[in-house]
């Protein structure tokens, strides 16, 4: 990939934020978040040295960050050795979350028998911060949060390359932008409580099933945001 060319006239700086990571994750952090904030337009030709000096950072974090994206599926090389942006569609969304629902169920199944009173006190203490959180209106605490409430539950699955594959999906959407969705927060919680129950008993399909309605949920919110996002962008 070449680290010469002509810059876009809007470039724009990106923020790498978190300090206390490599360079290379702050770069695939900042780029990830820009490409699926739109930041980044999609289909936009750029280089090494564009994205190196947006970020203010050399080139070789940059090329790092720029496989693991690719590999990602979120940035794809053009045949003149410059690197865009994939176009983002309403039937990804469906599709990533109709994986999610089947590969969650699936961790929610295998995870039942292994829960131990010590997680289910975990959950509980999760929710618990969530409601804190959304009570002062903090959507990216709400959305990490909500994360380690579902990994408290899969991790307990004892297969990791199935909760793996869960998390590769998690970063091809911008899920923070959800919780500012109305009433997106509180019906997850509610949905959290009966999945929580349902494992509680022990009953594995029915706490699957009901994990599966959950992602339904993410999905419906998902589409009407992306929708939204679509319906305020300029006209070309």
């Amino acid at each position: 990939m070449s680290d010469t060319g002509s810059r876009p006239r809007h470039m724009a700086v990106l923020d790498v934020g978190a300090p206390h990571l490599t360079k290379t994750e702050r770069a695939i952090q900042a780029l990830r978040d820009a490409i699926l904030r739109g930041t980044i337009p999609a289909g936009e030709q750029l280089t090494v040295g564009d994205l190196a000096h947006q970020l203010g950072m050399s080139p070789t974090p940059v090329r790092e960050a720029i496989r693991v994206l690719q590999a990602e599926g979120l940035l794809k090389q053009t045949p003149h050795h410059t690197i865009s942006a994939i176009t983002f569609t309403e039937q990804d969304i469906a599709d990533i979350f109709n994986l999610r629902a089947l590969l969650e169920a699936q961790a929610v199944r295998l995870a039942t028998p292994h829960l131990t009173t010590a997680d289910f006190a975990e959950l509980d203490a999760i929710d618990e911060q969530m409601r804190v959180a959304q009570a002062v209106g903090d959507h990216a605490a709400v959305h990490h949060i909500n994360a380690e409430w579902h990994r408290t539950i899969y991790r307990a699955s004892h297969n990791h390359h199935l909760v793996d594959l869960i998390e590769s999906l998690w970063r091809k959407f911008l899920w923070e932008s959800l919780w500012t969705v109305p009433q997106h927060t509180t019906t997850s919680l509610d949905q959290h409580a009966a999945i929580t129950q349902a494992l509680r008993a022990h009953d594995a399909e029915g706490a699957a099933k009901l994990m599966a309605v959950h992602m339904e949920h993410g999905k419906d919110t998902a589409v009407r945001y992306f929708r939204q996002r679509q319906a305020e962008q300029p006209a070309e």
